[in-house]
């Protein structure tokens, strides 16, 4: 009677234990992502699938991303969706943990601040998947392309997409208990004013109706030139990309030996990280730029103008009052100062390319109230007009750059 007793004491802890490791794996697995997912449903590498969340446009196959360097991507040709769809689609629903997913959290909410204390479920519908042949006709597609031939020769090192996974996506942001009220109550605010809406569960969720890719596959395009006369490719392979681990660590700014410069040199740095307009989404990163500028700037030797704070949220009063302190600046110092400004947000551009600063307390429609029916900030045919205050500039290759820079820096909450 005691040896039964002992054994089916032994089999109700085993099979306690056994539930208890399924449970964790099923729901509780903190190395499962959303990469993974994607890797396990239709059995790819996981390390060759890059995310494309929030989602950008023109991610079909035949794309082509420029990488001059690791982490970068700046698109040259887009491809969109195609006319053949995939029959097959499934469903993938993830939840996402500020604590174990910083990169991917930081790039749906925005601030990292509070992101240990929410979460995110991503519920992926119609999930299919694209895929392209690296057939002759592909290769001659790209063989001809001279912007990618010329992108290859500058080191740019090029890459086109080949595998492309679309879904309608869903995201629905919770809060844990130990959220403050206040930071709750701001991401709510941020949530509803880009198209969020209560959730039953009392989180907020954001549906994206039309489908869209939230990840894809690439590969390096490098090309051959077996008859160095002619000067151009008759051959190319392709090589895997394998998306590299980024761990969003901190920017050490001294690690680059920045030397002292002129000590008169002077610096504002200014920007807009929040919109009170429809119109215009939050930035995530403006408050990131100014903290890394404001310390390059003050690392080499320059120093702030007293009266004018560094701010990353900039309404009407306050810019009146800054550019008021500029020009008395200016005036005093007779040019033998240099004034670096420095000022980072959303801005739109209107008729005879005049270009105009978003600030934080416009609530208007831009459409209305500049006679422009599209905003795209300093597009290149704004930008090189003959009465634009930037004509003749570089300012189109300083866009091209800042396209290609991609600047993670992990805050500490």
């Amino acid at each position: 009677m005691d040896f039964n007793k002992k054994n089916l004491t032994l089999i109700i802890v085993t099979v306690l234990i056994a539930i208890g490791i399924y449970l964790y794996y099923v729901f509780y697995n903190p190395t499962k992502t959303l990469k993974q997912e994607l890797a396990n449903m239709f059995d790819r590498p996981v390390e060759l699938i890059e995310l494309n969340l929030p989602p950008a446009d023109g991610r079909y196959p035949g794309t082509v991303l420029l990488t001059a360097q690791e982490g970068q991507s700046l698109t040259i040709k887009r491809e969109n969706r195609p006319v053949n769809i995939p029959e097959k689609q499934s469903k993938v629903t993830i939840n996402v943990d500020g604590n174990s997913d910083v990169n991917l959290f930081g790039k749906l909410i925005g601030s990292l601040n509070s992101s240990g204390d929410i979460s995110i479920q991503i519920d992926l519908d119609d999930l299919r998947l694209f895929e392209t042949d690296l057939d002759s006709k592909f290769k001659n597609d790209l063989l001809n392309d001279e912007n990618i031939v010329r992108a290859d020769k500058n080191g740019l090192k090029p890459r086109v997409i080949v595998r492309a996974y679309e879904a309608i996506v869903t995201y629905t942001v919770k809060k844990k208990s130990n959220i403050k009220v206040e930071q709750w109550n701001e991401i709510q605010e941020d949530l509803l004013k880009i198209g969020g809406s209560l959730a039953n569960n009392g989180g907020i969720t954001i549906k994206v109706e039309e489908p869209s890719i939230v990840a894809y596959e690439t590969v390096f395009v490098n090309f051959i030139s077996t008859n160095l006369k002619s000067g151009k490719p008759n051959d190319l392979i392709f090589k895997e990309y394998i998306v590299p681990e980024h761990t969003g660590s901190e920017i050490k700014l001294n690690q680059y030996n920045l030397e002292k410069g002129d000590s008169t040199v002077k610096y504002v740095t200014l920007g807009n990280s929040t919109y009170q307009s429809d119109y215009f989404g939050n930035l995530r990163l403006v408050d990131n730029s100014i903290k890394i500028v404001s310390e390059v700037f003050s690392l080499v030797g320059a120093k702030t103008l007293p009266n004018i704070e560094n701010k990353n949220i900039v309404t009407e009063n306050i810019m009146e009052k800054v550019i008021f302190d500029l020009e008395s600046f200016i005036k005093k110092s007779e040019n033998t100062s240099l004034l670096l400004f420095y000022y980072v947000g959303h801005s739109i551009s209107g008729p005879n390319g005049h270009s105009y600063l978003v600030l934080n307390d416009y609530k208007g429609n831009p459409s209305k109230d500049i006679g422009v029916d599209f905003y795209h900030g300093l597009y290149r045919e704004s930008i090189n007009h003959s009465s634009s205050p930037f004509s003749g500039s570089n300012f189109s290759d300083i866009m091209d750059l800042m396209s290609v820079i991609n600047v993670s820096v992990r805050r500490s909450t």
